[in-house]
């Protein structure tokens, strides 16, 4: 067993030192700018994915630039805009974006 950060000796028994450092992360490094770590979906028109071809319903009233893969997807997008809560808990009146999230609730009440 060796020391680590050290090669096995070779036939006149030299000993080379490793550089067992990890390489920089390729995709957060210092030349990548944080602000677009992560921005797939704030590309541009020409850079976006033929994947995410439905824009955000809202783009020119909120200043959006968000793509989605559905139009369900950019639909359900824009609420976070408008704020609009139309799924309501019939048992305690609490209101959600999403039916599916409200129905979620409502069962905490059984």
């Amino acid at each position: 067993m060796y020391k680590t950060g050290l090669s096995p000796p070779d036939a006149n028994g030299t000993v080379a030192q490793i550089d067992d450092s990890l390489p920089d992360d390729p995709i957060i490094s210092a030349e990548t700018p944080q602000s677009d770590v992560g921005a797939t979906s704030r590309r541009s028109s020409a850079q976006k994915s033929k994947k995410n071809t439905y824009p955000c319903p809202l783009a020119k009233q909120f200043n959006c630039n968000d793509y989605f893969t559905t139009s369900g997807h950019a639909a359900r997008h824009s609420k976070k805009h408008t704020g609009k809560k139309d799924a309501v808990c019939p048992q305690c009146h609490k209101a959600f974006t999403r039916k599916d999230n409200m129905e979620q609730h409502r069962r905490t009440h059984k």
